[in-house]
């Protein structure tokens, strides 16, 4: 009778009932505090009742003063025996999931295409391809580029004699490598080859120790500029040369919310002991997706050598609009 007396105190005063045997039995939460009373779906118990809940182990405290001892119920401590066995197993999966999720992808390519056809009074072919790659790590940036193109125009005189002239005939090819060694400033190296029949240049071969900084660096912007020496050795008609020169270059690129990207380069490269003898390339372009792997591309490619092989122009523009595949 003295449990029963110290739970019918506890009880809503307007409301005070003797708990029967089985409401004896029903647990307190872990915390110890008291919780609804009587069992759940429990006819004729009042369902709904509660114990006055005057602080933490309330009811604990007044067993304990009544002589009797509180303790956890068997319904908690078979939870907390099922919750310890499902640890493990938690643990298990999310190792496995992380064992089996993709591996990041470092590199990203473009490769594209463009082509022009005329037929009529002129037979006009030109094509152009070129294949673009970047990887990035996480003190390491790679970049690959290689492109090449040929043209040709054949036309005919009043005899009916064919003319072939050609419009375009290059090859090249780039690779440069950059090591961070903050997150704004890095050294690397860059490589190039250039081949063009069209400007008399046999081969040129360039090779530019470069230190660069990030002005912007951020997801989907970055502007840097580099600055270094580079070696040229080149062949330009029957001349054959090499000289030290100096390198400034910029590079910037932006990427929209809908994937559509925009980017310009540009290098002069001046020789040190003959300054009125540089070279400036630069490049612009955008691109807009049609799909997820494939995109239009419009690029615009310059190349300004203030001294050429004799007989040709200084300035050779190249405007080129094709579809590109992104893998």
């Amino acid at each position: 009778m003295k449990r029963n007396s110290i739970i019918t105190r506890l009880k809503s005063p307007t409301n005070l009932r003797t708990p029967d045997p089985l409401e004896y039995r029903w647990p307190r939460s872990t915390e110890r505090r008291t919780v609804l009373l009587p069992l759940p779906r429990g006819e004729g118990r009042g369902e709904g009742e509660r114990f006055f809940d005057s602080g933490p182990s309330a009811l604990d405290s007044r067993l304990a003063a009544a002589g009797e001892r509180p303790g956890l119920s068997r319904h908690s401590l078979v939870a907390a025996a099922c919750l310890a066995a499902l640890l493990p197993g938690l643990s298990v999966a999310e190792a496995a999931d992380a064992t089996n999720a993709p591996p990041k992808k470092h590199w990203e390519s473009v490769a594209s295409m463009d082509l022009a056809l005329t037929r009529g009074n002129s037979r006009t072919f030109l094509a152009a391809a070129s294949i673009n790659s970047k990887a990035k790590w996480e003190k390491d940036e790679l970049i690959l580029g290689a492109s090449a193109g040929y043209g040709d125009t054949t036309t005919k005189d009043a005899a009916g004699a064919e003319a072939t002239t050609k419009t375009q005939d290059y090859l090249k090819g780039a690779a440069q490598w950059n090591h961070l060694f903050t997150k704004r400033l890095y050294g690397g190296l860059k490589l190039e080859a250039v081949h063009d029949g069209i400007a008399d240049i046999n081969y040129r071969f360039t090779v530019s120790p470069l230190a660069g900084y990030f002005f912007v660096k951020e997801t989907n912007t970055f502007l840097s500029g580099e600055l270094g020496p580079s070696y040229l050795d080149e062949r330009l008609d029957d001349h054959t040369h090499s000289y030290l020169g100096g390198r400034v270059a910029e590079r910037f690129g932006h990427t929209f919310d809908t994937r559509a990207k925009i980017w310009e380069n540009a290098e002069w490269i001046p020789q040190v002991d003959k300054f009125e003898n540089w070279i400036l390339n630069a490049e612009a372009g955008v691109s807009a997706p049609v799909t997820k792997s494939l995109e239009v591309r419009f690029v615009a490619q310059d190349t300004y050598n203030n001294q050429p092989a004799p007989g040709r122009l200084k300035n050779d523009l190249k405007l080129l609009a094709g579809i590109g595949y992104r893998f």
